[in-house]
Order: C-alpha cells, then structure tokens, then sequence
C-alpha cells in the first residue's frame, strides 16, 4: 500500500515536470554560459574519481568475493564452512549492485568532456541522460533499502512481543 503512495506521489511529480520542460522548450533554448561550464567540468571530473574509486572498489569486492567462494572449506577456521561462500556471494552481488552507478558516472564524465571539447551536443545530452541514470538507480536502490528497513523493523517488533509474551 506505501509503495503504490509512493509510486503515485512519483507520478504526480513527473508530471508537472514534464509540462515544465514542454513549455520551457517552447519558451527557449537553454544555453549553457561560461559559469555553468565550468561548474559542469569540474563536476565531470569529481564523477571520473568517484568513477575511477568505485571500480576499484568493485575490483576488490568481485574479486575478494570469488576468493571467499572458492576456498576449501575443509581448510576453513569457521565454525559453518558455508558461512565464508554466504559472504563471496554477498561479495560478488554487492559489487554487481554498485557496478552501474559507477559506470554511469564514468560515462557522464567522459561525455560531459568530450561534448564540451568538440562543442557536440549530442555529446553533452548524452552525459546528462548518464548522469539521470546514475542518480535514478541510486534512488531506486534509495527506495528499496527504506522499503527493507521497514520490512526488518516490522518484524523485530512483532518477533519481540511473541517472544515477550
């Protein structure tokens, strides 16, 4: 029920958006001028670090992860030999998860770049429609961790009263 809310107030959004940025292409052009430009390149070149950490990051989980899954259990000090595969697979999807926004970012900032040395447009929209797509899959990601903290919440409680009583 909170998620159709959600869903609804999402659409609700969009919508007056989308009338916005109708009217304001039938109104004019934007142009980019110098300050923005600039805010723009230095942001395209905070998005290729934060790009660049983040594979490595990825790296490390993917490859700990694949480590991790393929050790002999026998020669594992754990107490449950599963316990260290749990943690590879946990590993390899949480580096699967964070693999995107990380790319999308790399691919805002090259564009972002290219399209500002080459004064291509396409370019430059191609950048901002990578940068929509990092920021949409983190608020995506955003919403199902609130929905899952909820979830975990709920049934804390409602184990702590049976277990209570």
């Amino acid at each position: 029920m909170y998620v159709l809310k959600i869903f609804s107030t999402l659409t609700l959004i969009k919508k007056p958006l989308e009338m916005y940025i109708q009217e304001s292409n039938e109104k004019n052009n934007i142009q980019v001028d110098d300050i923005a430009k600039s805010d723009l390149l230095e942001t395209a070149r905070w998005a290729n670090f934060l790009s660049i950490m983040g594979f490595i990051v990825v790296g490390i989980c993917f490859f700990a992860g694949i480590i991790a899954v393929a050790i002999n259990p026998q020669s594992s000090t754990y107490e449950s030999p599963m316990s260290l595969r749990f943690a590879g697979i946990e590993c390899i999807i949480i580096a699967a998860v964070i693999f995107y926004p990380c790319f999308a970012l790399n691919r805002f900032a090259v564009k972002m770049k290219t399209g500002f040395k080459l004064s291509d447009k396409e370019e430059f929209n191609a950048g901002i429609s990578f940068l929509k797509g990092a920021f949409r899959y983190q608020g995506i990601l955003t919403i199902i961790y609130l929905f899952l903290v909820v979830i975990i919440v709920f049934f804390a409680v409602v184990m702590g009263v049976a277990l209570h009583h």
